[in-house]
Formats: structure tokens, sequence, C-alpha cells
């Protein structure tokens, strides 16, 4: 199989994006409440199981890692069912998702005439929305609701508190002060920063996840020939979803 058949294929951007996402979610849970077995040897060097609590400092950086690259794969998915294909093919795509948000949202013209044109996905997005007839504006809505995920998990707002002054930068190339750009490095005290981090910062995350798997669905299921009942893990189905502030 080419890497052009290979760029086509719908249901492997979906299984990438969403596992991103789902691992993501389970490491939340772990981190929340739920325990593991790990095993250990006793003094007599046999196998002894004991059960292990994930913590934190452990996976929640892997978990927002996770989230951030499954924002990444959901939009490119996104452009490869409602704008031209070949537009991954060039090459230009960064891995910087307010970007790839930006481009998918500038061409809203491309994506409202193949949403109009498509008997199929009109008839599954309206059973799964909000009842309204208007299904390119439940479209908009949910957009709306993803790009707002996009923003934030790009910026990293919320993460600086937990920074503080635990970060060094390196002036490699003296371009610190060069407008509009500059090359600066950050090196973050990671050790530090999640000490910082508590379980309600987790529940957020977690939160986040199930909003981006539940709105990354509805986006995703009008151009796939699944049955109407079909769920995500751990996630239900919902029709328009609005964030919570």
């Amino acid at each position: 199989m080419t890497s052009r058949q290979k760029i086509y294929r719908m249901s492997d951007w979906y299984t990438f994006a969403n596992g991103y996402l789902e691992l993501a979610r389970l490491a939340c849970v772990e981190i929340i409440g739920h325990k593991n077995s790990k095993y250990s040897r006793s003094a007599k060097g046999k196998p002894k199981r004991i059960l292990h609590e994930f913590e934190l400092k452990e996976i929640f950086i892997p978990a927002l890692f996770n989230t951030k690259h499954g924002i990444e794969v959901l939009l490119k998915t996104l452009i490869v069912n409602l704008l031209n294909k070949e537009m991954l093919e060039k090459g230009d795509y960064s891995h910087n998702i307010e970007e790839i948000f930006n481009r998918l949202e500038a061409q809203e013209h491309l994506q409202e005439k193949k949403i109009n044109d498509s008997t199929e996905f009109t008839n599954k997005y309206f059973t799964k929305g909000s009842g309204s007839k208007n299904i390119f504006q439940d479209w908009k809505k949910d957009m709306l609701a993803l790009k707002e995920l996009v923003y934030k998990y790009h910026n990293l707002d919320f993460l600086k508190e937990k920074i503080k002054a635990d970060y060094s930068i390196e002036d490699q190339e003296n371009t610190a002060f060069k407008y509009p750009t500059n090359n600066l490095k950050i090196q973050l005290d990671y050790k530090n920063m999640v000490s910082r981090l508590k379980k309600e910062d987790v529940e957020i995350l977690l939160m986040d996840i199930n909003s981006l798997k539940s709105i990354f669905f509805l986006l995703f299921l009008g151009f796939q020939n699944w049955p109407s009942d079909k769920k995500i893990i751990g996630v239900e189905e919902q029709g328009n979803f609005t964030q919570k502030k």
C-alpha cells in the first residue's frame, strides 16, 4: 500500500486520534482513584502481588501529552474527511494545533457544501444532535466547543500557576529580542511543576478529554457507515457540547 493510499484511510485516522485520547482518559481515571496490580519480590525472592495506585506524578504528563497529540490527529482526521485530502500531502502541516484548526476553520465554505450535499451525514448527525434541522449550524456549535479546547491545550495557560518560577530560558542563537519571532528554548522543572498539581486538575483534564471524544464522535460520525447506536468507551453520546467554565 502506497503512502498516498494510507493517508486516505479514514478508519485509521479515527483509530489513532481516538486511541491517544482514550489512553489519556484511562490515565486520568487511574490517577483519580482506581488501582492496578503490580508485582514485587519478597525477601525470599518469590513474586509477591501488591496493589499499586498510580500517582499523579507518574502519569499526568504522559496523559497531557496524549491529549495534545490526540487533538492534533483529531484535527487532521477532520481535514482528511472534510477538505481536499491532498492538503495533507503537501507536507506543510505542522504540529501546531492552533494553526491546524485555523486552517480548517478558514475552509468553512467547503465544510458547509460537503455537509449540505451529504444526505447520509444529515441523517446521522440529525439523529445525534439537538433536534435542530439546521445541520450545519449544529455542526458549527460543536466546532466552537472544539475550538475552545484546541486553544486551551495549545496555550496551556492553566499550567502557568503550576510552573511558577521553575523554568530556565536559553538564548543559544542570541534571538531573545528579535522581532517578531525568536528561537528561545525553555526548560521546565517538571518535578516541581507536577508537585503542584492536584486531583482537581486531573478531573478537569478528564472532563475535557470526554468532551473531545464526544465532539469528535459527532463530527466524524456522519461520514462513516457505522451503526447509529455505536458507542465510544467511557463517553455518553449527547447532542451539542458546551464547555464548563
